[in-house]
């Protein structure tokens, strides 16, 4: 249900696609959550392409869609000069579960949290813009 309007929806990610034109002011932005704008909430994996969370068990999925909408922007009437190539993924395999592995202390990174710090980095170094 919009909380502005009142108007009711079966699926809550199209009640968030009428507020962005009802009632954007009322949208909570990523950024406002509590864990931070860089880290994940739990069991949600970083893409390094479009820097988006999505669900662990998806992420594969999600990474060859997002791979080939990346290709198909940039050979969009591109010029061949300003393509940009998609970088490599991160060296570190994809996290299976999001616990600590067997011997981590509990100040250690769980392989998910090592996984979308290295995503996050590959993104802001490489297919972020940069001013000259």
């Amino acid at each position: 249900t919009c909380p502005n309007c009142g108007a009711s929806f079966s699926e809550h990610s199209k009640v968030r696609k009428h507020m962005h034109e009802c009632c954007p002011q009322l949208i909570v932005k990523r950024t406002d959550a509590p864990w931070g704008d860089t880290q994940a909430p739990p069991g949600l994996a970083r893409c390094y392409i479009c820097d988006r969370m999505t669900h662990l068990s998806s992420l594969g999925w999600h990474l060859k869609a997002c791979g080939r909408r990346w290709v198909h922007v940039q050979a969009d009437g591109r010029p061949a000069e300003l393509r940009r190539h998609l970088p490599e993924p991160p060296l570190l395999p994809l996290p299976l579960t999001t616990g600590r592995a067997e011997g981590e202390g509990e100040g250690a990174e769980s392989a998910l949290e090592r996984y979308n710090n290295e995503a996050h980095r590959i993104h802001l170094a490489e297919l972020q813009p940069h001013c000259p």
